[in-house]
């Protein structure tokens, strides 16, 4: 009992930490919207936009080496990397602005970028290491909320500060991410690479021309757009009403329990972006900021779900999770990057925003409901998620390859299972998660949650990801 309790103990911890990483990346965002982008712009017009293209440019970089080099991803050394990036950058960065620096200016960027890409790639890791998914939805809503309610209404910092603290906080997270995705982050540096292994296991994986990505992209196309019709000083206002509908739709992400709940969230943001673009053009709700307050809101259920599915990837298969973050990231900056372009040529062509943009907004609505919501009715999340398979690794030639199948036979005897622990250690191990167990078995979802907990126990480990390395032989 008392290991139970500080077990739970534990786990909460977890999450709290976790939720304050994202806070703090939420945050670090904002500062270099409101801090550092708001200095460049007065000598370096497209530094915003090349930080961006830099930004999409590093997740791919981790795409390829997770697909042909997976060794360089050592968690230790490129935590070291990623601390020397933001030490660099930081101290670089301000300079560079104060002296109108642009060559410097990038470099300090690119440093920074470098580091927010790893960050990220950790904070996925660790989020997708917890046992429940439950868990790792609360840290995503806790911490993504916390950093929008912060950030809202805190005045614009000096470039200055903004440099300092944006370097403060990307140390101050740094440890936290590492506790947490070191264990899988080593186990996928010790893989061949995902290149090999989707060669043989095509199911496990999401390629490039996935209908994901294209969704993603697309998406962010539009509220990129959408973002620039009511822009302020080069970074979009919050208002109350965003702050209110994030907290509205978080409250209804933590009680939702249903299968599809990402395709209902994804419903959800398409609905706030199409109506922030329809009523862009009109000078009554652009004073009081609804275009941007609705947009702000879709983005928020978007980046959640985008979150979220990344996520239940890596619990799935957790070789699959730093490509397809990879991915994600990169088609995400791609999209608000064309949409922001797009934005400002029909503003600079019409010389006015109000009235003169409302033919412009109903076509980019037109546009954004016949791709998504007319070219994507048959796609689903839910089901992209279900659909990736958990992998089988060999990495020891001189042992003989067993299936999972038999290896969860052989623990099962060792560890004393009951007929269903052993049926349910089988599907953990094949990456199915808890939903799929209580659907699986029809029981509720608190039984499926006892049996895990029970299995966990009896095998000593505490995640899906510990659990399916234990099964593999690498526990």
């Amino acid at each position: 009992m008392a290991k139970t309790r500080q077990s739970q103990t534990a786990r909460g911890h977890r999450t709290y930490l976790l939720a304050l990483s994202i806070c703090l990346l939420g945050t670090i965002g904002w500062l270099r919207n409101a801090g550092l982008y708001h200095q460049v712009a007065t000598f370096f017009g497209i530094a915003r936009e090349l930080n961006t293209a830099l930004l999409a440019a590093m997740p791919l970089l981790v795409v390829l080496v997770a697909r042909r080099r997976p060794s360089l991803l050592r968690t230790r050394a490129m935590l070291l990397l990623t601390i020397v990036c933001i030490v660099t950058a930081t101290l670089v960065t301000p300079l560079a602005l104060a002296s109108d620096n642009r060559l410097f200016t990038i470099f300090g960027f690119a440093l920074f970028a470098a580091a927010d890409t790893w960050l990220y790639a950790m904070l996925y890791t660790s989020l997708a290491a917890f046992e429940s998914m439950r868990s790792a939805v609360l840290a995503v809503i806790v911490g993504m909320v916390s950093s929008v309610s912060l950030t809202a209404f805190l005045p614009p910092p000096g470039y200055v500060l903004s440099a300092l603290l944006t370097g403060a906080l990307a140390l101050a997270m740094a440890p936290i991410c590492y506790r947490y995705s070191r264990g899988a982050t080593d186990a996928i540096a010790q893989t061949p690479g995902t290149v090999e292994l989707e060669t043989f296991n095509p199911e496990s994986f999401l390629r490039p021309t996935h209908a994901l990505f294209s969704c993603i992209l697309l998406f962010n196309i539009a509220a990129g757009y959408g973002l620039t019709l009511n822009m302020g000083a080069y970074s979009p206002s919050i208002t109350y009403v965003a702050v209110g509908g994030i907290a509205i739709v978080a409250t209804w992400l933590l009680l939702c329990q249903k299968r599809t709940r990402e395709d209902t969230l994804f419903s959800i943001a398409f609905l706030f972006v199409l109506a922030g673009i329809l009523v862009s053009p009109y000078p009554l709700f652009a004073r009081i900021g609804l275009p941007n307050a609705l947009i702000l809101v879709g983005n928020f259920c978007f980046s959640v779900l985008t979150t979220l599915v990344v996520v239940a990837v890596g619990r799935r298969n957790v070789f699959a999770l730093l490509p397809v973050f990879g991915l994600v990231h990169f088609v995400e900056f791609i999209g608000v990057d064309i949409g922001a372009v797009v934005g400002h040529a029909s503003t600079g062509a019409l010389g006015a925003r109000g009235q003169e943009m409302g033919a412009p907004s109903a076509w980019m609505g037109f546009f954004f409901v016949a791709f998504l919501w007319l070219g994507f009715r048959r796609f689903s999340f839910a089901d992209t998620i279900e659909g990736v398979m958990s992998v089988e690794i060999a990495h020891d030639e001189s042992r003989p390859i067993v299936s999972l199948d038999a290896r969860c036979e052989e623990l099962s005897d060792s560890f004393g299972l009951t007929k269903r622990e052993r049926d349910m250690l089988k599907l953990l191990a094949h990456g199915k998660d808890a939903r799929y167990l209580t659907e699986h078995y029809t029981v509720s979802y608190n039984t499926v949650k006892t049996h895990i907990k029970h299995i966990y126990l009896k095998l000593g480990v505490h995640s899906q990801v510990e659990l399916i390395r234990l099964v593999d032989g690498r526990g």
